[in-house]
């Protein structure tokens, strides 16, 4: 397995970062992915420090936030109806960004931004699609993508 953090810097007027984290191969816990982001998080800022706002993008690594989000979806005291696919109540996409937002704070990668003192926060998602298996159908599926910005929290 292998887990990549890249940073893509724009040069000056634009100066907009990115930073990409993305995973190859075979499949790593959750907290071990959490543990390469965080480390390797660490030596692209003592190369370069960040700035207070960035895009990140996560690649593969997100397969892992999609099973969280099926399995909190799951629970029978989430806001899923199971049996019809859909939330009990509330707008459909409204209902998954929240929780996928739970499960995003929740997450390593996210404890792995905080302990370098950066928030992650879900701006939004799209092209989501319904689970292909008989266990996943009535869920969401896989989000094609993800738009996340990290905040440098305040002192």
């Amino acid at each position: 397995m292998r887990v990549a953090v890249d940073r893509y810097d724009d040069p000056p007027p634009q100066s907009h970062t990115v930073v990409q984290i993305d995973t190859t191969g075979h499949a790593l816990s959750d907290a071990q992915v959490g543990a390469a982001v965080d480390r390797l998080l660490g030596k692209s800022i003592a190369r370069k420090p960040l700035p207070d706002a960035f895009q990140v993008t996560l690649g593969d690594a997100r397969d892992a936030l999609e099973d969280e989000l099926r399995r909190r979806l799951r629970q029978p005291s989430a806001n899923w109806n199971l049996s019809a696919g859909k939330p009990r109540h509330g707008d459909y996409g409204t209902v998954v960004r929240y929780e996928l937002a739970a499960v995003i704070a929740a997450s390593p990668i996210a404890a792995a931004f905080r302990h370098h003192g950066y928030t992650l926060q879900l701006d939004g998602i799209a092209r989501l699609t319904m689970g292909d298996t008989a266990e996943t159908r009535q869920l969401p599926g896989h989000i094609d993508e993800m738009s996340l910005t990290a905040h440098r929290k305040a002192h």
